[in-house]
């Protein structure tokens, strides 16, 4: 797995886990109070966006603690390929750091043409 597929992969289980998170009324305090590898509310707020990668134990346990199936925050092929595209243009632009519609339109039309 490339490094960006890796990133994206980190990045949709954190937004798996959030939704599921969301769908059962879970808080992030709760859900730290209740994981015993994760020592502060940094790291898993880390974790939730992708910016840390997480153990395969520490997503059993917080699949249990959300109610779900751990198959649901682990995301399939399709689902990570599909995101590539999605995930250039996002990191594109928090690089592009633009200020205005007319860069935006500009950098969109040179970010497609590449």
């Amino acid at each position: 797995m490339k490094e960006e597929q890796k990133k994206q992969f980190y990045m949709l289980i954190g937004e798996n886990i959030v939704r599921y998170m969301k769908q059962n009324n879970i808080k992030q305090s709760q859900l730290l109070e209740k994981l015993e590898d994760v020592k502060s509310r940094s790291t898993l707020s880390n974790i939730l966006s992708g910016k840390r990668q997480i153990s395969l134990h520490l997503l059993h346990d917080i699949s249990i603690i959300i109610n779900v199936n751990i198959n649901l925050l682990i995301p399939s092929t399709n689902e990570l390929y599909s995101v590539s595209d999605n995930f250039k243009l996002r990191e594109a632009l928090n690089d592009a750091n633009i200020d205005d519609t007319k860069n935006l339109k500009s950098y969109l039309n040179d970010f497609i043409n590449r």
